[in-house]
């Protein structure tokens, strides 16, 4: 239940090779429990494939739908979404209801192009740490955060749109917001649909609970 340390170095690797050659990235979440890992969540799956989108992915797959029939490397039986037996895991439930949302969501990244990821808070190996320059020119004189959060500037068509990733899996992370005034900003949701920031973050509560690996939009 931690981030290995060279997954975003991986990540940053494979988002400059894909843009150097114009070619799209897919990437992957683990779904399973094999040689120690720890048993797949919701808010894991949403860290993984989240973030693997903050970094431009236009495909994300799954490892694995079921696991293999051999029992070395400490596979169980039950911790993929499928079982041995062709029925459904819990796991299942979990790998459709972030697909739900993930779909839901889908025009924000599908065809997006990464302007910059950023990082706050922790800064792995290869990454790039988040400047006030890089906010403001967003028309946001504000930004705090308690924990390591992924900040990726997407472009699709006409639209930008900011993504922040919690990359902690263990706390909700109170993130502090203001913008300049008179700056029309939209939140993303779960279902797809748009809400004014203003109606959720306010100059009186400029605070947004971002839950353990979830994401605003």
């Amino acid at each position: 239940n931690t981030v290995a340390s060279w997954w975003y170095e991986t990540l940053e690797n494979y988002c400059e090779y894909t843009q150097q050659y114009n070619i799209p990235l897919a990437g992957m979440a683990c779904s399973v429990e094999f040689d120690g890992q720890a048993f797949p969540s919701v808010e894991a799956l949403r860290l993984q494939n989240y973030t693997n989108l903050a970094y431009g992915c236009q495909a994300l797959m799954y490892f694995t739908y079921m696991v293999p029939y051999y029992k070395t490397d400490g596979w169980v039986d039950g911790s993929a979404p499928m079982k041995l037996d062709g029925t459904h895991s819990e796991v299942y439930d979990m790998v459709k209801q972030v697909n739900a949302e993930l779909n839901n969501q889908a025009f924000v990244f599908l065809g997006s192009k990464v302007e910059w990821v950023r990082h706050i808070r922790s800064v792995p190996a290869a990454t790039t740490k988040l400047s006030p320059a890089d906010y403001m020119d967003l028309g946001i004189e504000y930004l705090a955060f308690e924990t390591h959060t992924v900040l990726s500037l997407l472009k699709n068509g006409d639209d930008r749109y900011l993504v922040m990733v919690n990359q902690n899996l263990k706390r909700t992370e109170e993130l502090e917001i203001e913008f300049a005034k008179g700056l029309d900003v939209q939140i993303v949701e779960k279902d797809g649909s748009l809400i004014p920031a203003g109606k959720v973050i306010t100059n009186k509560e400029p605070y947004y609970p971002l839950e353990p690996g979830d994401a605003l939009i």
